[in-house]
């Protein structure tokens, strides 16, 4: 296999996932920028003691706000990093504990940004080194309202479920994830076509 083709690979493997996560309205993924959904999803590549600032965000919104949001994020690697969650929003308050987000938003809604996109969370990180990060996204342990997506709601009693950027097996985002994902994306074409 060489370079060309893990590369090829990649690039339709990137292109599949974007466009299906374009396809939809309220995709839950993390973003490099909080003002171009084209951003969202992917690897970012950090080189050892670099910082990166990542969004969690609501790509493409089916309603016009939200009022509070849960998702329970797993951090794969957290031990190459030292990271600082920050919950966007004027007077947003997150009930949950570590990566367990239950948040509400208090008297001031989020609302989409000129791109569509609603910025939930963001999320400073200083690398230790160059080995993978990777975030997975999964719904709140013991939720009521949303027990097998992660979502938000646009008032009281108005809940949203939202489809997750990534997969059970692959990362809703990663840093310094490429060539991993590089390999693993070549091996499931190849598994589609054979070798």
């Amino acid at each position: 296999m060489n370079r060309f083709q893990v590369l090829l690979a990649t690039g339709l493997f990137i292109m599949i996932c974007a466009a299906a996560a374009t396809a939809q309205s309220d995709v839950m993924c993390f973003c490099v920028d909080d003002e171009s959904a084209s951003t969202c999803g992917g690897n970012v590549d950090v080189p050892a003691f670099g910082q990166q600032t990542i969004y969690f965000c609501v790509i493409d919104p089916s309603q016009s706000m939200v009022v509070a949001w849960e998702a329970y994020i797993e951090v794969v690697g957290e031990e190459n990093m030292s990271g600082t969650w920050t919950v966007l929003g004027e007077n947003a308050i997150n009930f949950g504990s570590g990566t367990e987000f239950l948040v509400g938003s208090g008297q001031s809604p989020l609302l989409p940004n000129g791109a569509n996109v609603i910025p939930l969370l963001s999320l400073t990180v200083l690398t230790f080194n160059e080995d993978p990060i990777r975030f997975y996204l999964h719904p709140l342990p013991d939720s009521v309202e949303l027990p097998d997506v992660p979502g938000y709601a646009s008032a009281a009693t108005m809940s949203h479920p939202c489809n997750p950027c990534g997969a059970e097996d692959f990362p809703a985002f990663s840093i310094n994830g490429a060539l991993e994902d590089e390999a693993r994306a070549w091996g499931e074409v190849k598994s589609i076509y054979g070798n």
